[in-house]
């Protein structure tokens, strides 16, 4: 017989989806669209938003809280006092650990909006990160990461800050590997073929995404040269793709995995 072990005391949103052999402890709140898959534990006071996928054997460690459009993939554990923001995903076996360094004084782990969280990191208590840093592999975050960008290793070190010329509207999803903002193939015009030296052209402009994109893995978004190059709202892009410099993507748009779209294009909505 199929059981998962729910507390009266769970309140739970509209749409809302559960599999098969989860528990949920005393005053558990899940908001409206959220899936949990299985095998999945929510200790005590744990409070997850709405638009939320909390895959097979995450747990928490209850007093926690989980923002909108968070994706909790493959037994990752959630620590008690950790505050993850709207719009983070966070990778398969990542850890938050809740035991300070010695000497340190225990503080709230705080995750920003839009933050992206590679496969098997660790967060040590207390750490705050910035929005909108993407945190590789097996990095070890042991100290906080005020400014925006790629960070790996252990301890975690920055190697690529953010881009600023990069803008996103609200509940955008990259999956691991996109690359908002590279650099355009386009040379100056002093440049010849045959020449010893090529120079690239620097971009004046940027790449600027709408609300509720989907991105998939390894696929890359060119900075524009003249004008932002523009995807629009409820766009879904798969994997592998290639978006050119100052091509628009209007509303609605699907792309299948492995497109290349050269500088320039336009895209009409709903196609």
């Amino acid at each position: 017989m199929v059981v998962n072990h729910i507390s009266d005391m769970f309140v739970h949103g509209n749409n809302f989806k559960i599999g098969v052999y989860n528990i949920i402890e005393d005053y558990v709140r899940v908001g409206e669209n959220t899936t949990i898959k299985n095998y999945v534990e929510l200790r005590k006071r744990t409070e997850i938003g709405d638009d939320c996928y909390i895959d097979s054997r995450v747990s928490t460690s209850g007093e926690c809280i989980i923002g909108n459009n968070v994706t909790l993939r493959y037994a990752s554990i959630i620590a008690r006092n950790v505050i993850i923001g709207d719009n983070v995903f966070i990778s398969p076996q990542v850890g938050f650990i809740n035991i300070p360094f010695k000497g340190k004084k225990k503080r709230v782990t705080m995750i920003g909006n839009g933050v992206l969280i590679g496969f098997n990191a660790t967060i040590h208590d207390g750490v705050h990160i910035k929005e909108g840093t993407i945190i590789g592999a097996k990095a070890n975050v042991i100290r906080d990461i005020t400014k925006a960008g790629t960070y790996v290793g252990n301890p975690a070190r920055l190697i690529k800050p953010r881009n600023s010329k990069v803008k996103k509207g609200k509940n955008c999803i990259l999956e691991t590997g996109v690359i908002l903002g590279s650099q355009p193939f386009t040379f100056d015009s002093a440049t010849s073929l045959g020449s010893q030296k090529r120079n690239l052209k620097e971009p004046k402009a940027g790449v600027k995404l709408g609300n509720n994109v989907w991105i998939g893995s390894h696929s890359i978004v060119m900075l524009g040269m003249e004008k932002d190059t523009t995807i629009g709202n409820n766009v879904k892009i798969a994997q592998l793709c290639n978006i050119g410099h100052d091509s628009i993507i209007e509303d609605a748009v699907m792309i299948s995995a492995g497109v290349i779209i050269g500088g320039h294009a336009r895209i009409g909505k709903m196609s």
